[in-house]
């Protein structure tokens, strides 16, 4: 009688483990619903609980989410980051810097489609992106860790030089970076491959202007 109780048990348990850990694909990067940073990264992490007094201030898990996946982007925690900042743009869609840190945490983790869309977002939900100051060293843990990665999207861009998202994607980096020269050799060939691209023709002209 205990045996098949345990196991009775066993799957209950199982069932709702599945069932709070729901997962949905954002990009090339899976988001965990029911248990956000549990696993990520293997680290030990505090998860939003109706006990906390302000689990539902949804400003304050924003900011709480925000802050989380800012401190783990400048703790090399990348996985962990993305699930953060997924869940403050889950909670604020609108919010057009979480979107940009998320863009940034996805090209960290080298799903770069996921991050092109991001900052197409967030260029979307900003007025005057092309005119921001970003200084992605300040996202990473160091500059030798954002040159890691950055030098890791030069490598995808060689391998496929027919993608337009890659090639796009470095093109934004290297313009804010201020290295506007390669900015534009990177727009201007994903709108060889996308001519009809609103996005890309908006960064042709911001770079050119740049270099007037």
């Amino acid at each position: 009688m205990r045996r098949p109780l345990s196991l009775a048990l066993s799957l209950a348990l199982a069932s709702s483990a599945f069932g709070s850990n729901f997962t949905y694909p954002l990009g090339e990067q899976n988001i965990n619903l029911g248990w956000p940073q549990a696993t990520a990264d293997w680290h030990p992490h505090h998860i939003p609980s109706s006990q906390d007094p302000n689990f539902f201030d949804m400003k304050a898990r924003y900011e709480w989410f925000l802050a989380q996946g800012r401190e783990h982007l400048k703790r090399g925690l990348k996985r962990a980051a993305v699930e953060d900042l997924a869940a403050a743009t889950s909670v604020e869609p609108y919010q057009p810097y979480a979107r940009r840190l998320l863009g940034h945490a996805l090209m960290e983790v080298g799903d770069y489609s996921g991050s092109l869309e991001q900052f197409r977002r967030a260029k979307d939900l900003s007025q005057n992106f092309k005119h921001l100051d970003i200084d992605w060293k300040d996202y990473s843990v160091s500059k030798g860790a954002y040159l890691y990665d950055l030098n890791s999207l030069r490598e995808a861009c060689l391998r496929e030089p027919d993608n337009a998202v890659t090639i796009f994607l470095l093109g934004i980096y290297r313009y804010y970076d201020e290295k506007y020269g390669e900015a534009l050799a990177c727009f201007q060939r994903a709108q060889l491959l996308r001519p009809f691209d609103a996005d890309v023709k908006y960064f042709v002209c911001a770079a050119s202007r740049k270099l007037k």
